[in-house]
Order: structure tokens, then C-alpha cells, then sequence
């Protein structure tokens, strides 16, 4: 049985890197189509709103290559430098964020999800269903995306493009998996 490490991007993931020893399990970034080794094999699936991700991917500088589009498998014809208010000028979802999560959500092998902002109380349920241990001297900073430096307009646009993804995303448990295994207690 091995453990798998996937995220949509801009979503924790390297949070959850340093806080686990993934050597022990196997950390597959962000593609949107898996072959898992074995029908025991299990991921942990950390997952953020849109509009987060793309303030994320921003700020790093992805808008201005290709490499999150590529990196998710998602819509190649996006054609850099952008930036938020360009995407919500466009009004085209180039990431395919729903498509992303609804992949693993829809697998065969069992998964835990895990909300951006709910990472740090996911910690004890991803020891309990991968086996691994926590680092204990890690600690949780939550980054909360500024979006007072964009337009209400920019802001609305975007919230309109993702606006089904959005709602089911609220919508969400914080904790939980893709199989009924348990009752989980956060």
C-alpha cells in the first residue's frame, strides 16, 4: 500500500510537506489523472477555492508561464503573462479546478479531503489514515488571500466564473472522504 500527497495547487501542500515525512508515502503534486500502483494505495487530497488559488499562483508567478495549467493537466491554449483581472476580463476557467477535484473525488482508491483552511485539524486524520506522523514542532499559519488589492468588479467576475465550483465548495465538509470509512471526529 503506498500514500499519495495531491492538491489543486495554491492549496497547502506545502504545509502539509513539512509537517509529514512523505518519503514515507509518495507526493505526487498536482496532475489531474492518476495510475495508483495497487487498489490498497490511498491519497489525501488538500483543496482550496478558486479565486485562493489563483491570488496563489499570482503571487508565485504562474500566471506569467504556463506552468500551473501544465502542472494540473488543464486547458494549454492559456496564453501567459495574465493576471487575475485579465482571467476575470476573459471569464475562462484555464485551471479546470472543479474537473480537478471531482477526478479524485470519483476514484476508485480511497482519498481524505481536506479544505485549505481547515488543514491544521486535518493533521491527526491524516495520521490516522495514512499511518504517518505528524511533525510536532510544526506549526500552522494560516495565509488568508488579500482581496481588497483587486476591484470588486475583478472579485465579482471571478466569483461569477466559479460560481458552481464556489457553492459546492462551501458546501463541503472540511474533513472528509471520498469513501465511507469512518466517522470523523475533528
Amino acid at each position: 500500500m503506498n500514500n499519495y500527497l495531491f492538491s489543486q495547487g495554491g492549496s497547502g501542500t506545502k504545509y502539509t510537506l513539512m509537517n509529514f515525512n512523505w518519503s514515507e508515502g509518495l507526493y505526487s503534486r498536482h496532475q489531474r489523472t492518476v495510475n495508483f500502483r495497487n487498489e490498497s494505495d490511498k491519497f489525501v487530497y488538500i483543496f482550496n477555492n478558486p479565486i485562493d488559488i489563483l491570488k496563489s499562483f499570482e503571487r508565485r508567478g504562474f500566471l506569467n508561464r504556463k506552468d500551473a495549467v501544465i502542472n494540473l493537466q488543464a486547458d494549454v491554449s492559456y496564453k501567459p503573462p495574465m493576471d487575475l483581472t485579465s482571467i476575470g476580463e476573459m471569464g475562462i476557467d484555464f485551471f479546470h479546478f472543479e474537473n480537478h477535484f471531482d477526478n479524485f473525488y470519483n476514484q476508485k482508491n480511497k482519498g481524505l479531503f481536506i479544505k485549505f483552511e481547515s488543514l491544521d485539524k486535518g493533521w491527526k486524520e491524516i495520521e490516522r489514515f495514512t499511518g504517518m506522523k505528524s511533525m510536532s514542532e510544526f506549526e500552522w499559519k494560516y495565509k488568508n488571500s488579500n482581496h481588497s488589492v483587486y476591484s470588486d468588479e475583478t472579485i465579482n467576475k471571478l466569483n461569477n466564473m466559479y460560481s458552481s465550483w464556489i457553492e459546492k465548495y462551501n458546501n463541503l465538509d472540511s474533513v472528509f472522504y471520498n469513501k465511507k470509512i469512518k466517522k470523523i471526529k475533528i
